[in-house]
């Protein structure tokens, strides 16, 4: 079968080659008349000059074109298929849909989010209609899927969509790693002898080749979402359909090696996006052929260089099917992903955003590792006897020397008189003048009639120390100063009494409200304001 209707099928990707680049001519012409051109009107466009946007409905219509010839000629890789006779009615309509949207979003811009729900949309002819994936193979091992199927499907078709649609910022790049791994899926699907999806997948790559001629840099002519979406949509269906082992079952590897450089440009493009607080549709020029061409590379280069990535990628995909090993296609994929990232030629910068994201959230769970603690503490105070507060002070003080405090001080007092009803301090004896950042500040609490209970707290905080969130230090205080019992008919007497560190529960002053405990500090005998400070 293969010798036999060998020159057939050259003769078929030769129609298809030639089909494209006159029907991409016309596209041309047509696209400025219709008014389907890209304006550089945006800093991450290189052209300077108004580029047509109906190529993709140029590569679209030979590919339907030279379906249609095979078919009528006899092409026995297509004919001879009986899966393929009920694949390709569904491909088509699904293939349209796409191609229309991007037509749409080409002339009036759709928002992002109504796009994906079309793109979804879109898909659906083909999952439902035609195929569905319901195994997939991973590394020797194979997972049913259930009902899961047909969201799968979905996914990975409008997944290779858009990570299609995503790299095509660069003159010839959608257009050459389509043909890239439109060659390469051909390969899979003969050694996997599917023979009618091979010849799909020669059929599209003579269309882009034909395509390139018009598109290569300095294009003439752009592909648009309208052939961005549609070679995605296209690619994303041939590769579930080359890499079936069974009638249903998807071997996942492959596909994402073979689609390795534009899926490590789209993650890696999320990643950014997201950790800079930007939109994840939102352009910018941190794709690998933006960080190409702003290391003075030439578009020709910049594009050489992807291309010959892409072909590594397939190289690697192609050798892990012959030896049948999923472990060796990963390993060699994310390998050489290291090695740019390593290299600093591309996904350096948000490698090391990411890690310093990371640094940042490890360090906040550090620091706040006591808000349990804290939490329980608050908890205790709500439910305890409001008579004998100052059991929990040994507690609050030790929250204050978590955040590099070395004196608390606490007053209950009248407004009004300055009558101070009662007082504790605590301090860690240490001197503190060369600690670093000195900080302190003031809680104040209204307890009617004039009444109210204050914390001053002092303390250094050097840059190694972890502090626990000023934030649930000021809830400790709160609660502590809100259910100390204030008698407002009761007339103190004067007592004394400082603790000093290390705190300690025999420390903790267990006295009644009437007495009144003087410091060292002449600042205690003042009271506290109401303010917050630090």
């Amino acid at each position: 079968m293969l010798h036999s209707t060998l020159w057939p099928l050259v003769g078929i990707v030769l129609f298809a080659l030639i089909s494209s680049c006159a029907l991409t001519a016309v596209a041309r012409v047509l696209a400025r008349r219709f008014g389907f051109v890209d304006q550089p009107n945006d800093s991450h466009k290189a052209h300077e000059c108004p580029i047509p946007l109906m190529g993709g409905l140029a590569v679209y219509g030979s590919f339907l074109l030279t379906l249609f010839v095979a078919n009528f000629i006899g092409l026995r890789w297509l004919v001879d298929d009986p899966r393929l006779s009920a694949i390709l009615p569904m491909l088509g309509i699904s293939g349209s849909l796409y191609c229309l949207l991007g037509l749409w979003d080409d002339k009036r811009a759709l928002p992002p989010r109504y796009k994906l729900l079309l793109q979804i949309v879109a898909g659906l002819p083909f999952v439902i209609g035609a195929n569905s994936v319901d195994l997939i193979h991973l590394f020797g091992n194979e997972f049913r899927l259930g009902l899961l199927s047909i969201p799968f499907t979905l996914f990975w078709l409008v997944a290779c969509v858009n990570i299609i649609n995503l790299i095509d910022g660069l003159d010839g790049l959608a257009g050459a790693i389509g043909v890239v791994v439109s060659l390469t899926l051909a390969a899979l699907a003969v050694f996997g002898e599917h023979f009618g999806a091979a010849a799909v997948a020669l059929i599209l790559g003579g269309c882009l080749i034909g395509f390139l001629v018009h598109n290569w840099p300095p294009a003439k002519i752009f592909l648009g979402d309208s052939g961005s979406l549609m070679i995605g949509f296209l690619i994303g269906a041939l590769s579930i359909e080359a890499s079936l082992k069974t009638a249903t079952c998807f071997t996942l590897a492959v596909p994402l090696v073979l689609l390795g450089v534009p899926i490590f440009d789209t993650a890696v493009a999320i990643v950014r996006r997201h950790l800079k607080g930007a939109a994840i549709g939102a352009a910018d020029r941190g794709h690998i052929h933006h960080c190409l061409l702003d290391r003075g590379f030439s578009r020709t280069t910049s594009l050489a260089a992807i291309l010959a990535l892409s072909l590594v990628m397939a190289a690697v995909a192609l050798v892990s099917v012959f030896l049948e090993s999923d472990l060796i296609a990963i390993g060699l994929c994310v390998f050489i992903l290291g090695l740019l990232i390593a290299g600093r030629i591309f996904g350096y910068d948000e490698m090391m955003l990411f890690y310093r994201h990371i640094q940042a959230v490890s360090s906040l769970l550090a620091e706040t590792s006591g808000v349990l603690r804290t939490r329980l503490l608050l908890t205790r105070l709500d439910n305890s006897d409001h008579g004998e507060p100052t059991e929990f002070w040994n507690e609050v003080c030790r929250r204050v020397q978590d955040m590099g405090g070395h004196e608390l001080e606490f007053a209950c007092w009248n407004k009004q008189t300055h009558e101070i009803r009662a007082k504790l301090n605590w301090q860690t004896g240490r001197d503190v003048d060369n600690e670093g950042t000195q900080w302190h500040f003031t809680y104040s609490v209204p307890r009617g009639a004039g009444m109210w209970t204050s914390l001053i707290a002092f303390g250094a905080a050097p840059d190694q120390v972890d502090r626990q969130r000023l934030d649930d230090l000021f809830h400790v205080f709160h609660t502590f100063c809100q259910y100390w019992q204030v008698r407002i008919d009761h007339k103190p007497h004067v007592d004394s009494l400082t603790v000093t560190s290390p705190v300690d529960a025999t420390c903790s002053p267990r006295l009644p409200l009437s007495s009144v405990l003087t410091t060292h500090r002449q600042t205690a005998n003042t009271p506290a304001s109401n303010r917050r400070a630090a």
